[in-house]
Formats: C-alpha cells, sequence, structure tokens
C-alpha cells in the first residue's frame, strides 16, 4: 500500500439541489463565464438552470456547445481559442466525461500562447489557467478532486490523461437533480460506470489506506443505486449515484482506474459509442480477473455489501461476492459482446496499443501484458 501524500483545494457540492451552491463560487470568481457542453444537452432544462443562476448573481455568460458525440480535442481548441479573446474569468464544465475533458483543457490553454496540440505533446504551460468549475451532467467524473483529465487527441483517436501539475478544479458540484434528462437505461449503464471504476480502483497497486477506504464506499453506493433504479426509486438513487461519484473521485485522487476502464476508453475513442456502454461489457471480465488476481480483495468487499460470508475460505467469498455484484448488473439489455458495438476483431490490436498508452496501466494489482488484454477482448467479444 502507498503511503498518502494528498493535495485537494476543490471545493466540493454533493446534494440534491446543490447547483444553488454554485451562486456563491461565482461571485469569487468574477461575472463572465463559458459554459462548455455538449450539442445534445444545448436544449436540456438543465443547461438553462445554469446559465439562469449566473445571470442572476450579475454574470454573463457565453455558451459554448460545438461538441459532437465523438468531441475531441478539436473541440476543445476551437473553444480555447474562443476564451483566449472573451476576457473571461472562468470556465465551466457540464455534460458527461468528454464534454469536462474539454472544458477543462480549454481553461488550461485559455492564458497560454501554446495550442492544444502543443499540450498534448508534452509542452508546459507556464501562464495561469483560468478557473475551473465541474458539473458532471452524468453524475460520474473520477478525476474532479485532482490535477488530471481525460481527453480524446484527434490527431491519433488516442484516449489521453493529462497531467496538469497543481491544476484542480476551483469548485465542482454533483447534483443527481441535474441528471434527470437522461433515460433510465443510461442512467444504470452510467451507475455500472462507476462501478467499475470503483472496482479497479479498489483492486489497483497504487493504494492509499484514504483510496481504499474511498473506493470500497463507492462500490456500496453504486450498487444501492442500480437496485433503488430497478425498484423505481429514482430520487434516492439519484442520491446514492451522487455520492458514489463523490467518492470515487476522492478514491482516485490518490489511487488509480485499471484495465476495463483504459480499454473502455480506447473503445470509446475508437468507436462511436458512449464509454459507459463498452464499461458494462468489460464489467464482469474485470471481475474475473480481480478473482484470479486479488481474492482477499474481492473477499472484502462483500463485508460492505452486507454479505454474510462467516465461515467461507477466501476464494468462496470471493466468489459469493462477485455473484452478488453480477447481480447487480443484472439484465437491462445492454449489448453484452463487444461485437454488437461494431468493434471488430482487426481493431483489437490498435486498441490495445492504445489503452497501454495510458499510465495507469501500470498501477494494476496484477501484470496484464499485452497478450492478456488481447485475450480479454477476445473474451469480451
Amino acid at each position: 500500500m502507498q503511503d498518502l501524500s494528498l493535495y485537494m483545494p476543490t471545493r466540493i457540492f454533493c446534494s440534491a439541489g446543490s447547483l444553488l451552491r454554485l451562486a456563491e463560487t461565482i461571485g469569487l470568481l468574477g461575472n463572465r463565464f463559458l459554459l462548455v457542453t455538449e450539442r445534445a444537452l444545448s436544449e436540456r432544462v438543465e443547461v438553462d438552470r445554469i446559465r439562469s443562476l449566473i445571470e442572476r448573481e450579475g454574470g454573463e455568460v457565453m455558451i459554448f456547445t460545438d461538441l459532437p458525440a465523438r468531441a475531441d480535442s478539436r473541440s476543445a481548441e476551437a473553444a480555447s481559442e474562443l476564451a483566449k479573446v472573451s476576457r473571461l474569468h472562468a470556465v465551466i464544465g457540464f455534460g458527461g466525461l468528454r464534454a469536462l475533458g474539454i472544458a477543462r483543457m480549454t481553461a488550461l490553454a485559455a492564458n497560454s500562447d501554446k495550442r492544444v496540440d502543443d499540450i498534448l505533446s508534452g509542452s508546459t504551460v507556464s501562464a495561469p489557467p483560468l478557473p475551473y468549475i465541474e458539473i458532471p451532467g452524468t453524475l460520474r467524473s473520477p478525476f474532479m478532486c485532482s490535477d488530471r483529465f481525460f481527453i480524446v487527441d484527434a490527431r491519433s483517436r488516442t484516449p489521453r490523461l493529462v497531467n496538469a501539475e497543481g491544476f484542480f478544479p476551483f469548485a465542482a458540484v454533483i447534483d443527481p437533480e441535474l441528471s434527470g434528462g437522461l433515460s433510465p437505461k443510461y442512467r444504470v449503464a452510467l451507475l455500472l460506470d462507476t462501478l467499475l471504476l470503483s472496482v479497479e480502483g479498489y483492486l489497483s497497486g497504487r493504494n492509499t489506506f484514504l483510496s481504499e477506504t474511498a473506493f470500497l464506499k463507492a462500490v456500496a453506493l453504486a450498487v444501492d443505486a442500480v437496485a433503488g433504479m430497478e425498484a423505481g426509486k429514482v430520487e434516492s438513487a439519484g442520491l446514492f449515484a451522487a455520492q458514489a461519484a463523490f467518492f470515487n473521485a476522492l478514491g482516485t485522487a490518490s489511487g488509480s482506474p485499471g484495465a476495463g476502464t483504459a480499454l473502455s476508453w480506447s473503445i470509446s475513442a475508437h468507436r462511436s459509442v458512449p464509454k459507459a456502454v463498452a464499461s458494462t461489457i468489460m464489467l464482469p471480465y474485470i471481475l474475473e480477473y480481480g478473482l484470479r488476481s486479488a481474492p482477499e480483495k474481492i473477499a472484502r468487499m462483500g463485508n460492505i455489501l452486507g454479505e454474510n460470508l462467516k465461515g467461507l475460505s477466501v476464494v468462496a467469498a470471493a466468489d459469493r461476492t462477485v455473484e452478488r455484484l453480477r447481480s447487480s448488473i443484472g439484465s437491462h439489455q445492454f449489448p453484452g459482446r463487444l461485437s454488437e458495438l461494431d468493434l471488430e476483431r482487426d481493431a483489437f490490436p490498435e486498441v490495445v496499443a492504445k489503452a497501454r498508452e495510458l499510465p495507469f496501466i501500470a498501477d494494476l494489482a496484477g501484470p496484464l501484458s499485452y497478450d492478456d488484454l488481447m485475450q480479454l477482448l477476445q473474451q469480451a467479444w
């Protein structure tokens, strides 16, 4: 287990209705804001709520929506060029992981003479970034508590984890009331994505005592949220989902995702599919990997899930825990195989090669070689 070294300056608001707390935050920053969001969200009532709140506080807000379904670093380049000539005080990101990464890159590049491609190629940004506020519209953002973020490099369709040392979100708002426009089926997929992130984080070799505790709590809350969605208790499920997102992000501040997340990001970058959908396919295979590489940690998860493991061996307890988690995945008519995503086997070498470029691949609980990752994709195909 790693020693804990933690710096986390982000103001975090996590509750139903917490968007209203944004008012006290923007007052600390100024009155000119750029809201970066997805094209598909631009007509949603949630965007109007964010804009209205800023305007009620005397602020002005420009809205950048040139983010198509497969948005990548080209959108960040366009948004940052707009930011450079707009005399902004802060950038706000609202939407899914792609939108949040693009918004954060926009804030990072806004005051710099560096282009986004330069930053992705390793150029140092010396100019101070604009303050950045994160509002995850899909109730998950694993890097909201850290100075890393995800973006797809348009030059190669490669997922990048940008290490922007010292650049944390100024604030983050996790409000389940902002996810009301999502379909119940997609909300479950997002919860399973949080579950994958949290299970892999817990299994990571980079863990600290804090990240292990946070990831375990995130697993339990994600499972409770899925059960709430299945029972039609949407309001309580949304609150559990928001809390799971917070604990997952807290864990990721000193922990790390894993192979399933890396492959899901690479598949999403390669094909026009949401990462959450790819994650629902990869999750059962990562659970099997956990059974082989760290059965004692899998067994420990059973306790927080309320399983009665008394008298069971480590292996038997781990098997029962995985069965409990598998039952949470359930049958929600998601694609069950990668072949259903129109991912050709010929693309596997490229998907694996790009996944292996993500730095957290080195933090796995047990080693996974190129061939191991190829086999993982073959099993899921």
